[in-house]
């Protein structure tokens, strides 16, 4: 049986993973967009002439439909990384300024040389700030110290 050697905080490093993900495919976005619809663009559209005689071509007609194809599902999963890290930037404001330098440096990998932080106090945040991203945005919560249950879905 393989183990995780993260312990409980393995799906709270998941996470971190998965928003770090997210900002890496929301910068790559950009350039996968203008990428598409230059392809978009560089097809023939249908002319006012082509639509006066009744002649169509059938064959720019589909590169059309596909370029477009992929721009649409290109959009719908930027949104999807969107919804990720407005989660990250929501959970963020619930941490003190030292969390968030640690959290930071967690997901996007950046460092801030005003701020010292030793290997110590770091490794006493990593547990802190994830009993607070279990609390507000797993699927279990902390009872007490080791005991978790699943959140109880709220009637609307």
């Amino acid at each position: 049986m393989n183990q995780s050697k993260t312990g409980l905080n393995g799906s709270f490093y998941k996470w971190c993973d998965d928003v770090s993900r997210a900002i890496w495919k929301i910068k790559e976005f950009d350039d996968r967009l203008r990428y598409y619809e230059g392809k978009l663009v560089g097809y023939k559209s249908v002319a006012y002439d082509q639509i006066k005689i009744g002649k169509s071509s059938s064959a720019s007609d589909d590169m059309i439909i596909f370029w477009m194809d992929k721009i649409h599902k290109l959009e719908k999963s930027h949104l999807k990384y969107c919804v990720k890290y407005d989660e990250y930037i929501k959970f963020r404001t619930l941490l003190t300024d030292r969390q968030k330098y640690l959290l930071q440096y967690l997901i996007e990998k950046k460092v801030d040389r005003s701020i010292h932080m030793s290997y110590e106090e770091s490794k006493n945040l990593i547990p802190i700030i994830a009993r607070k991203w279990f609390d507000n945005y797993s699927d279990f919560h902390i009872i007490n110290e080791g005991n978790y249950e699943p959140k109880r879905k709220s009637r609307t």
